[in-house]
C-alpha cells in the first residue's frame, strides 16, 4: 500500500489534513463566536479566527507530516538501487 509513497515527501499530505481540519474547526469557530458574540465586529473577529485557524493548522500539518515519516525518501532510494 505504501509502495506507491517511496521516495516522495508526506508533508505536502500533512498539509492537506491540516488545512482540511482547519477549515471544518474554522467554520465551527465563526459559528461560535457569531453566536456568543453580540458586538458589531463580530464578524471581523469570526473572519480573523477562521484564517488564524486555517493557516495555523495547515503550517502545523506541513511540519508534522515532514517529520513523522522521514525515512521513506531514504526507503525510496534503498529501493531503487536494488
Amino acid at each position: 500500500m505504501l509502495e506507491p509513497l517511496r521516495g516522495r515527501s508526506m508533508a505536502h499530505v500533512g498539509c492537506t489534513v491540516g488545512l482540511l481540519l482547519g477549515m471544518l474547526l474554522g467554520l465551527f469557530g465563526i459559528m461560535g463566536i457569531l453566536i456568543l458574540s453580540r458586538a458589531d465586529n463580530a464578524g471581523t473577529w469570526a473572519v480573523v479566527a477562521f484564517f488564524a485557524i486555517v493557516v495555523g493548522l495547515g503550517a502545523l500539518g506541513y511540519a508534522i507530516g515532514g517529520r513523522v515519516r522521514p525515512g521513506m525518501r531514504d526507503a525510496g532510494d534503498r529501493h531503487d538501487a536494488r
